[in-house]
């Protein structure tokens, strides 16, 4: 991989596919001064002059574009002087050879190129400067800058003749910014004139209605690589229809929305979703609710094939009078799923169940293929008190192990006395079987003495990965203080419920005064296996709320360390509101990527909005000069915590190897032109090599150096080595 440079060091490299997002159909401004033009979008500005395009999302992320060159083949194309113009949506520099386009939406900015001759038909390679302080990582043909300020995305590119054709091209990050290439096959037989096409742009809009949305929720499907969001949408006065839709891995609709059942008697709500980590099985869950007495827990299975979401069987959950269950209503369901790679994997449904004067919370569990397991609910508690409102872990923790455990969080009453209801949240531990955990006898157990008078705000992620038979958990909840409004606090304890000491995360995030007088509510959180990731509501105003997301670990010392505090994901002039966050790791995927997603209210219209969210910048790439005999090596992956890097060496011809090690600058008197760029603590051999960083919070700001070597006769050092570049790398 060719490093990417920057105005500043980069601080890692990631990857993301990035696909188009839809036009809104909403107006941005536009305005000239002297030969530049301006654009206001909704998430986005930008601007345009002679010398190329910038283009700077809401909260201050940006890119600078300038056309550096285009090659046909090997003859590179003469660029003209460029003069700009605009028609509508469209901005343009003529250059001659090329016309460099930019085509405008509310929420993406799609850059082309467009040929109307060529010298010959070859392979056409197009060179894009790109200035930014943001860190540029791949996946596959896409390209995405993130940082602190937020993250843009780099479309993957297309090739698209006069007659409609396309291709596939490949995006590369090369010293100093972009290179675009269409095949030559394509370029022989392709119609001009002949466009390349990306698009940018800040975050992606995957649902619209003036109707009226909500009740978002996401998993991962690691087979695909895709994610699967479930959500309501009106249909008539008090009257929801539940849809499922296919997110790219950046949070871009993947065809259509999809309906879960048919308009009848039946009224679905609150849905929510999990995965199983060893069946490509989806279990919807959702209130359903027939007339204003019978309220009941349906489900509905669900795959995916392709980017089709296959429909399987619709089931009653939990309903008065079925299956074993008591009379009464059934109600806000929340379900997780076994994340392990054991065969046999279920579903875990918490919920409440209402009879009058009292509420407690209760558990079902169901098989990949719908059967319920057990001759009834179980109880995870019930008092003369209320309990409610459950909230349940997304996974159990991937592995096959006795560590792997669900969170149950829940509200319980204090007393009944008339006003005010003071409520305190509670905590159950529930093991793969179904069975609770116990600690001192007990198997609930109060987490928060704070008392609310209606309704707390908490959240429970996924635990992390078992290190040395431990997992460890967060619940993460809202609450008033008495110079700072509303803040975040953080409970993180193992797999037994060992841990319960609150940390206060707005005072972690060490934010500006202003920001911490604000308040922040509506936290959701979970785990990438390693740290754990809470996303937020902030608001500015009455008028204004915006989402972020803070990521926070555990150190060796038992406290809470934040490691990315105040991300923004999603600002605009408009409310943003009721994120939910979903690890890829609580899909059984890869650990250091999240989706967010929130809802907009955007005038007469509700948006549902996703972004990516990797947690934790992961640590950066350079490159130092210490290779010599014309050895190459390139570096794929990310430099995370319990992430795998894949180093190989190109067209190596002899044995080969690689040493790692501190970052070192040797010169080897006996090799000329040559150094040992690493301190070589050991050596792997082989041209390709596989690295995955321990999980380990401790390794957070080291910097590793790795080199390769080849024997070949005839090399330089020692007429028989040939050593490549070296390349650093910080863990994060």
């Amino acid at each position: 991989m060719t490093p990417f440079r920057s105005r500043r060091p980069l601080l890692g490299l990631i990857g993301l596919l990035v696909l188009p997002s839809p036009l809104l159909g909403q107006q941005f401004e536009a305005s000239r001064a002297g030969a530049a033009w301006t654009v206001q979008g909704k998430d986005f500005r930008a601007q345009f002059d002679q010398d190329g395009a910038e283009f700077m999302t809401d909260r201050g992320a940006r890119l600078r574009f300038a056309l550096r060159g285009v090659d046909c083949g090997a003859t590179p194309l003469t660029l003209a002087e460029p003069s700009l113009r605009r028609a509508g949506a469209l901005i343009a520099l003529d250059r001659g050879a090329v016309s460099e386009e930019y085509v405008l939406a509310a929420e993406s900015m799609e850059q082309r190129f467009r040929f109307e001759s060529l010298p010959e038909r070859a392979e056409l390679r197009v060179r894009i400067g790109v200035e930014t302080e943001l860190v540029a990582g791949r996946d596959g043909d896409a390209i995405r800058f993130q940082g602190p300020l937020g993250a843009i995305g780099y479309g993957a590119a297309t090739a698209i003749d006069a007659k409609g054709r396309t291709a596939a091209m490949h995006t590369a990050i090369v010293d100093g910014g972009l290179e675009l290439t269409v095949p030559a096959d394509f370029v022989a037989s392709a119609t001009l004139p002949l466009l390349v096409d990306p698009v940018v742009h800040a975050s992606q809009t995957f649902f619209q209605s003036g109707a009226g949305v909500g009740e978002t929720d996401i998993a991962y499907d690691q087979l695909s690589g895709q994610w699967l969001a479930v959500f309501q949408e009106s249909v008539g006065v008090d009257q929801w229809r539940l849809r499922a839709q296919v997110l790219s891995a950046s949070g871009a609709p993947v065809g259509g929305p999809t309906y879960l059942h048919t308009v009848g008697v039946t009224n679905w709500t609150k849905p929510r979703i999990a995965r199983l980590g060893a069946s490509p099985t989806f279990l919807v869950v959702a209130e359903v609710r027939i007339g204003p007495n019978d309220t009941w827990i349906g489900g509905k299975l669900l795959g995916l094939s392709g980017s089709t979401v296959t429909l399987g069987d619709s089931l009653i959950l939990c309903r008065a009078g079925f299956n074993g269950a008591p009379l009464g209503a059934y109600r806000n369901p929340d379900v997780g799923a076994d994340g392990g790679n054991a065969p046999g994997g279920r579903f875990t449904v918490v919920f409440e169940h209402y009879e009058p004067g009292d509420l407690d919370v209760l558990m079902r569990q169901v098989g990949a293929d719908g059967t319920l397991l057990g001759v009834a609910p179980s109880v995870i508690s019930a008092t003369a008190y209320a309990e409610r409102s459950p909230r349940i872990s997304r996974s159990n923790g991937n592995g096959v192990g006795a560590s792997q455990t669900f969170g149950v969080v829940y509200e319980r009453s204090v007393s009944v006395s008339s006003g005010t209801v003071p409520m305190r949240l509670w905590l159950s531990l529930v093991k793969a079987d179904g069975s609770l955990r116990s600690l001192l006898g007990q198997t609930t157990w109060m987490l928060s003495d704070y008392s609310t008078t209606c309704c707390h705000e908490f959240d429970v992620s996924s635990p992390t990965d078992d290190v040395n038979n431990a997992r460890w958990l967060s619940v993460v909840e809202t609450r008033a203080t008495a110079t700072q409004s509303q803040d975040l606090f953080a409970f993180v304890f193992d797999h037994q419920g060992v841990g319960f000491a609150p940390t206060n995360l707005t005072d972690l995030e060490n934010g500006p005064s202003a920001w911490r007088a604000k308040a922040q509510t509506n936290p959701v959180v979970d785990s990438d296996g390693t740290r754990f990731t809470v996303a937020y509501q902030h608001a500015y105003s009455g008028t204004d709320t915006d989402i972020y997301a803070s990521t926070f670990a555990r150190s060796a010392q038992g406290t809470l360390v934040m490691h990315d505090a105040r991300a923004s994901i999603a600002a605009s002039s408009d409310l943003e509101q009721t994120p939910v966050v979903c690890a890829r790791r609580s899909g059984a995927g890869l650990p250091g990527r999240h989706l967010v997603a929130h809802t907009r209210n955007a005038g007469s219209e509700l948006l549902l909005r996703a972004a990516v969210y990797e947690g934790l910048t992961p640590g950066g790439f350079s490159w130092r000069s210490t290779g010599c005999g014309g050895a190459s090596m390139t570096v794929a992956g990310s430099a995370g915590l319990a992430m795998p890097l894949t180093f190989e060496q190109a067209a190596a011809v002899g044995p080969a190897g690689f040493f790692i090690g501190l970052p070192a600058d040797v010169p080897l008197a006996v090799c000329p032109g040559c150094s040992l760029g690493t301190s070589a603590w050991t050596s792997f051999t082989g041209d390709s090599w596989t690295l995955v960083i321990p999980n380990a919070v401790g390794l957070v700001g080291a910097v590793l150096a790795v080199q390769g070597f080849e024997v070949v006769p005839g090399a330089p050092c020692l007429d028989a080595i040939r050593l490549t570049n070296t390349v650093d790398f910080v863990l994060r």
